[in-house]
């Protein structure tokens, strides 16, 4: 970023000086005097700002748009997805199946920590835009986990693997209307589950819960 910033920034000054004849300043003190603005005022280049980004923890307030992710309800912080996941993978036993709840990154991020989901509950709009259809079920298409979009179907695995079924997710992703906004009776379920949870990660709202 520095060095392609000063080439810029030197071939600019270049241009300016020639073309305007700038006999009172040399290209040199143009492109020292440019440096210098441009570090008070640009973050990316401002040495403090610079500096500051190696204190962040994962509560700290982050720019909405300058940011690895603009979604609105995650573009604040930095998510921790994975001391949750592998807290579920350190404590999963033979047999423990795992779901999460979450837009696709999230989902796929847990998958890698965890050691692996086997569902993902989400609305059916997002189910058919990262996933595949085979008979009467829909699975990511990379990862190869389930799509869980109804209420019915989350009920009936939890019933099935009570005791055994881990949940991961956040409680930004549970709230009502944003995201996944067509799966609202997923999220009441989960929501109730998630109360009380096993271990919470270091951004203070995503969970680990086993269902017993």
């Amino acid at each position: 970023m520095f060095l392609m910033t000063a080439a810029v920034l030197w071939s600019l000054m270049g241009y300016i000086h020639g073309r305007f004849n700038i006999v009172k300043f040399s290209r040199s003190a143009m492109f020292a005097g440019a440096s210098l603005v441009l570090f008070v005022i640009a973050p990316d280049l401002n040495p403090a700002s610079a500096w500051s980004a190696t204190e962040r923890t994962y509560t700290t307030e982050k720019h909405p748009i300058r940011n690895t992710f603009t979604f609105r309800i995650y573009s604040d912080f930095h998510q921790d997805t994975q001391s949750p996941a592998e807290y579920v993978k350190t404590h999963r036993s033979p047999g423990d199946v795992v779901m999460a709840i979450g837009m696709d990154h999230a989902t796929q991020l847990y998958h890698f920590y965890s050691g692996g989901i086997e569902y993902a509950a989400t609305s059916p709009e997002e189910a058919i835009d990262f996933g595949l259809i085979r008979g009467d079920s829909i699975f990511h298409y990379i990862t190869g986990y389930q799509f869980i979009t109804s209420k019915e179907k989350l009920l009936e695995i939890i019933d099935a693997h009570r005791g055994r079924l881990w949940i991961l997710g956040d409680t930004r992703v549970l709230r009502r209307g944003y995201p996944l906004e067509s799966a609202e009776p997923i999220k009441d379920v989960i929501r109730d589950l998630a109360e009380h949870p096993d271990f919470t990660g270091r951004d203070g709202i995503t969970f680990a819960l086993k269902v017993e």
